[in-house]
């Protein structure tokens, strides 16, 4: 099998989601590492290399102007800008040999900057790095663009987020219902497990438990969404002074398949094993977000419909609130970050382009093999303040 083309030029990041903690008040921010490639089969003449990094919020929205025109108003606010001139412009061209070669950068990013956060058209945050290789006049330039997800994470007090949630009712003196998962804390990739269980144990599982307290109604369907809520609030004279919301589904599952669970006390009780699957991308689903600029709030919706004997169909709607975010556990201890390979441009680029066979990035830097066997040699990494230090106290 043909193996594919290398591309000229690329981005790679240590990580392309970068975690903050704490409030924006609090925050140590944290620290934007990668490397940039550039990948040449035949001696080239450029004349500058340079990376952009840039953040940006956008905000639209619409107002009535009269006689049924409305006017657009739009807001473009920059977060942040840095630039990395890894060969200066000059008036006479480099000419650089075939083959890689490699630039590393690191930007600290300050702690109180908003998270990238997308509510339909109307509010957007965004960041972005842009690489660009000028080439001199009559050759086109080599380009590449990355983006980058920014999120924060607020310590709660211990088991605030991860004890059972539950609620229970009875309808319309028809139907008693529970509904319980056993966490309210939820991270990208994570499975939300939604099963039967007894009354006894509903702290220690989560159930979907329906019991009919009439013969002439049963159980037709159960719909259960995933659902994220986001609202921007009409603060500075934005959104014609009415708050501006907008939703939409993450994941849908209809069941009609009961099995039948009777008891002494409940002949007629339904229940049904649920799993909701939280999305692996950022693109798919977005972490909670509580500022004064924007809310996204996440809840599982459950919709009961049942039918009569004589064919009538009556439902009711229930909900439960989860918080996603990036990661369900706490910060790392010191240890655990010591035990950690220290961070390598050079390792991280070869490991990057031997994606496909890790084996020859592990022969190649004999490095990485010394380092995770011996890890009293591990220098330690410098905090988030000696780096911002760094820059600071540098020309």
């Amino acid at each position: 099998m043909k193996r594919p083309s290398r591309q000229t030029l690329e981005i790679h990041l240590e990580s392309d989601h970068l975690v903050m903690n704490g409030s924006r008040s609090e925050s140590p921010g944290c620290v934007l590492r990668g490397v940039l490639s550039l990948y040449l089969s035949k001696p080239t003449t450029v004349k500058s290399i340079i990376l952009r990094f840039s953040g940006t919020m956008t905000i639209k929205w619409t107002e009535p102007a009269g006689n049924g025109h409305e006017r657009l108003f739009r807001e473009v606010h920059s977060l942040v800008q840095h630039e990395w001139s890894f060969l200066p412009s000059r008036s006479i061209s480099y000419r650089i040999n075939a083959g890689d070669h490699t630039f590393g950068f690191e930007l600290p990013l300050s702690g109180h900057l908003p998270e990238s956060t997308q509510v339909a058209s109307f509010y957007v945050v965004e960041y972005q790095l842009c690489a660009l290789v000028i080439r001199p006049s009559l050759f086109s330039d080599y380009t590449a663009q990355r983006p980058l997800y920014l999120s924060r994470q607020i310590p709660t007090p211990q088991g605030a987020l991860t004890t059972p949630i539950a609620v229970s009712n009875q309808w319309m003196n028809k139907l008693d219902y529970e509904l319980s998962i056993p966490t309210k804390l939820y991270a990208f990739g994570d499975d939300i497990q939604i099963r039967y269980c007894e009354f006894s144990s509903l702290q220690q599982n989560s159930l979907v438990r329906i019991a009919s307290l009439i013969e002439d109604i049963h159980l037709k369907h159960l719909i259960c969404k995933l659902k994220e809520y986001m609202c921007c609030p009409a603060i500075h004279g934005r959104f014609g002074g009415k708050p501006k919301r907008h939703g939409r589904i993450i994941r849908y599952l209809r069941e009609e398949d009961f099995r039948r669970c009777p008891t002494q006390t409940h002949p007629m009780v339904w229940s049904k094993t649920l799993c909701v699957s939280v999305p692996e991308s950022s693109k798919e689903i977005q972490c909670d977000v509580r500022s004064e600029a924007v809310r996204v709030l996440h809840r599982l919706k459950f919709e009961i419909v049942c039918q009569t004997t004589d064919g009538t169909l009556s439902g009711f709607n229930v909900e439960l609130p989860i918080t996603i975010r990036v990661m369900t556990g706490q910060l790392p201890t010191y240890e655990e970050t010591c035990q950690s390979l220290p961070y390598d441009p050079a390792l991280l680029i070869a490991l990057r382009c031997n994606e496909d066979d890790p084996r020859s990035a592990w022969h190649l830097h004999p490095e990485f093999r010394s380092r995770s066997i011996n890890n009293s040699s591990h220098e330690p990494l410098p905090s988030y303040s000696a780096i911002i230090r760094s820059f600071e106290s540098s020309p």
